[in-house]
Protein backbone atom coordinates (compact mmCIF):
# COMPACT_ATOMS: atom_id res chain seq x y z
CA UNK A 1 0.00 0.00 0.00
CA UNK A 2 1.35 2.88 -0.77
CA UNK A 3 1.43 5.94 1.63
CA UNK A 4 0.39 9.20 0.83
CA UNK A 5 1.76 11.90 2.77
CA UNK A 6 -0.07 15.38 3.75
CA UNK A 7 1.29 18.26 2.07
CA UNK A 8 3.75 20.06 4.06
CA UNK A 9 2.21 23.32 4.94
CA UNK A 10 3.49 26.59 7.69
CA UNK A 11 1.34 25.58 10.19
CA UNK A 12 2.64 21.83 10.21
CA UNK A 13 6.12 23.32 10.34
CA UNK A 14 5.08 25.95 13.37
CA UNK A 15 3.16 22.76 15.04
CA UNK A 16 5.97 20.52 14.93
CA UNK A 17 8.32 23.51 16.09
CA UNK A 18 6.21 23.81 18.70
CA UNK A 19 6.56 20.50 19.63
CA UNK A 20 9.48 19.93 19.69
CA UNK A 21 10.56 23.26 21.40
CA UNK A 22 8.47 22.00 24.31
CA UNK A 23 9.83 18.85 24.73
CA UNK A 24 13.50 19.03 24.08
CA UNK A 25 14.39 23.26 24.31
CA UNK A 26 15.22 25.26 21.58
CA UNK A 27 18.13 23.93 20.54
CA UNK A 28 16.12 21.01 18.74
CA UNK A 29 14.39 23.84 16.76
CA UNK A 30 16.67 23.39 13.81
CA UNK A 31 16.16 22.78 9.88
CA UNK A 32 17.63 19.62 9.85
CA UNK A 33 15.74 18.18 12.72
CA UNK A 34 12.67 19.85 11.36
CA UNK A 35 12.79 18.92 8.34
CA UNK A 36 13.48 15.03 9.63
CA UNK A 37 10.35 15.14 11.54
CA UNK A 38 8.08 16.14 8.93
CA UNK A 39 10.08 13.18 6.69
CA UNK A 40 11.07 16.43 4.26
CA UNK A 41 14.26 18.09 2.70
CA UNK A 42 15.17 20.66 4.42
CA UNK A 43 15.36 22.88 1.78
CA UNK A 44 12.13 22.24 1.31
CA UNK A 45 10.96 24.06 4.84
CA UNK A 46 11.58 27.44 2.76
CA UNK A 47 9.25 27.71 0.97
CA UNK A 48 6.84 27.70 4.08
CA UNK A 49 8.98 30.00 6.34
CA UNK A 50 12.02 32.35 5.96
CA UNK A 51 14.62 31.49 7.99
CA UNK A 52 14.84 30.51 11.63
CA UNK A 53 13.24 33.75 13.35
CA UNK A 54 10.66 33.41 11.14
CA UNK A 55 9.92 29.70 12.93
CA UNK A 56 10.50 31.46 16.42
CA UNK A 57 7.82 34.42 15.57
CA UNK A 58 5.44 32.32 13.95
CA UNK A 59 5.29 29.61 16.73
CA UNK A 60 4.61 32.36 19.55
CA UNK A 61 2.10 33.96 16.83
CA UNK A 62 0.38 31.01 16.12
CA UNK A 63 -0.28 29.77 19.82
CA UNK A 64 -1.31 33.66 20.41
CA UNK A 65 -3.88 33.08 17.36
CA UNK A 66 -5.29 30.15 18.68
CA UNK A 67 -6.12 31.77 21.99
CA UNK A 68 -10.15 30.73 22.99
CA UNK A 69 -10.17 33.86 24.35
CA UNK A 70 -10.60 35.68 20.86
CA UNK A 71 -13.63 34.53 20.10
CA UNK A 72 -15.46 36.13 23.54
CA UNK A 73 -19.06 36.95 23.53
CA UNK A 74 -19.86 40.21 21.90
CA UNK A 75 -21.81 41.40 24.51
CA UNK A 76 -19.12 41.15 26.98
CA UNK A 77 -17.68 44.50 28.45
CA UNK A 78 -14.38 45.23 27.42
CA UNK A 79 -13.33 45.20 30.94
CA UNK A 80 -14.29 41.41 30.47
CA UNK A 81 -12.48 40.64 26.74
CA UNK A 82 -9.42 42.19 28.14
CA UNK A 83 -9.03 40.39 31.64
CA UNK A 84 -9.57 37.01 29.90
CA UNK A 85 -7.21 38.19 26.83
CA UNK A 86 -4.73 39.05 29.21
CA UNK A 87 -5.21 35.63 31.94
CA UNK A 88 -5.30 33.73 28.79
CA UNK A 89 -1.25 35.26 27.18
CA UNK A 90 -0.45 34.80 30.55
CA UNK A 91 -1.58 30.75 31.01
CA UNK A 92 -0.03 30.72 27.08
CA UNK A 93 3.18 31.68 27.90
CA UNK A 94 3.51 29.92 31.05
CA UNK A 95 2.81 26.18 29.52
CA UNK A 96 4.68 27.37 26.89
CA UNK A 97 7.73 28.99 27.51
CA UNK A 98 10.49 27.84 25.27
CA UNK A 99 8.44 29.31 22.79
CA UNK A 100 8.49 32.71 24.05
CA UNK A 101 11.84 32.98 25.10
CA UNK A 102 13.16 31.47 22.42
CA UNK A 103 11.07 34.36 20.41
CA UNK A 104 13.14 37.34 22.00
CA UNK A 105 11.74 39.57 24.04
CA UNK A 106 12.42 42.29 21.93
CA UNK A 107 10.80 40.91 18.90
CA UNK A 108 7.32 42.86 17.93
CA UNK A 109 4.36 41.57 19.20
CA UNK A 110 1.86 41.99 16.26
CA UNK A 111 2.70 40.24 13.32
CA UNK A 112 1.77 37.22 11.09
CA UNK A 113 -0.50 35.46 12.24
CA UNK A 114 -1.22 36.97 15.45
CA UNK A 115 -2.58 40.17 13.73
CA UNK A 116 -5.61 39.60 13.53
CA UNK A 117 -6.16 38.82 17.26
CA UNK A 118 -4.88 42.32 18.28
CA UNK A 119 -7.19 44.19 15.55
CA UNK A 120 -10.23 42.27 17.55
CA UNK A 121 -8.63 43.52 21.05
CA UNK A 122 -8.48 47.12 19.61
CA UNK A 123 -11.70 46.72 17.87
CA UNK A 124 -13.35 45.52 21.08
CA UNK A 125 -11.59 49.30 23.06
CA UNK A 126 -12.50 50.97 20.61
CA UNK A 127 -16.35 50.13 20.43
CA UNK A 128 -16.08 50.70 24.01
CA UNK A 129 -15.20 54.08 23.56
CA UNK A 130 -11.79 54.82 23.54
CA UNK A 131 -10.06 56.96 20.94
CA UNK A 132 -7.67 54.96 18.50
CA UNK A 133 -4.47 55.77 20.21
CA UNK A 134 -5.34 55.40 23.62
CA UNK A 135 -6.94 51.96 22.94
CA UNK A 136 -3.51 51.00 21.25
CA UNK A 137 -1.33 51.95 24.19
CA UNK A 138 -3.74 50.39 26.74
CA UNK A 139 -3.11 47.12 24.10
CA UNK A 140 0.27 47.56 24.47
CA UNK A 141 0.79 48.38 28.38
CA UNK A 142 -1.68 44.75 28.62
CA UNK A 143 0.47 42.65 26.50
CA UNK A 144 4.01 43.96 27.75
CA UNK A 145 2.78 44.04 31.61
CA UNK A 146 0.95 40.11 30.99
CA UNK A 147 4.69 39.16 28.94
CA UNK A 148 6.78 40.20 31.44
CA UNK A 149 4.83 38.67 34.44
CA UNK A 150 4.74 35.67 32.70
CA UNK A 151 8.15 35.31 32.30
CA UNK A 152 8.58 36.55 35.76
CA UNK A 153 6.31 33.42 36.91
CA UNK A 154 8.64 30.89 34.34
CA UNK A 155 11.56 32.32 36.17
CA UNK A 156 10.37 31.27 39.69
CA UNK A 157 8.72 28.55 38.96
CA UNK A 158 12.21 27.15 37.28
CA UNK A 159 14.10 28.36 40.28
CA UNK A 160 15.65 26.98 43.20
CA UNK A 161 14.90 30.02 45.24
CA UNK A 162 11.78 29.65 47.38
CA UNK A 163 9.64 33.04 47.95
CA UNK A 164 7.60 33.74 50.93
CA UNK A 165 4.70 31.95 51.86
CA UNK A 166 2.16 35.04 51.33
CA UNK A 167 3.86 35.16 47.41
CA UNK A 168 0.75 34.65 45.60
CA UNK A 169 1.36 35.18 41.56
CA UNK A 170 -2.18 35.17 40.11
CA UNK A 171 -3.45 37.64 42.96
CA UNK A 172 -0.46 39.99 41.97
CA UNK A 173 -1.02 39.43 38.40
CA UNK A 174 -4.82 40.05 38.66
CA UNK A 175 -4.30 43.29 41.11
CA UNK A 176 -1.79 44.65 38.70
CA UNK A 177 -4.41 44.56 35.77
CA UNK A 178 -7.12 45.96 37.58
CA UNK A 179 -5.28 48.88 37.98
CA UNK A 180 -3.72 48.59 34.52
CA UNK A 181 -7.60 48.85 33.22
CA UNK A 182 -8.53 51.67 35.63
CA UNK A 183 -5.72 53.87 34.67
CA UNK A 184 -6.81 53.70 31.35
CA UNK A 185 -10.42 53.70 32.47
CA UNK A 186 -10.00 57.79 33.01
CA UNK A 187 -9.91 58.11 29.05
CA UNK A 188 -13.89 57.22 29.07
CA UNK A 189 -14.88 59.80 31.03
Amino acid sequence: MVRVREPLTRTAVLETAIRLIDHEGPGAVTMRRLAAELGVEAMSLYHHVKNKQDILDGMAALLISRMPTLTSADDASWREILHDVCWSYRNLMTAHPNVFAAQGGGRPLISGEDQLAAQRIIEVLERAGFPLEIALDLFQVGSSFTRGFALSDVAYRDSERTVPDEWASDRAFDRGLTAIMDGFARWLD
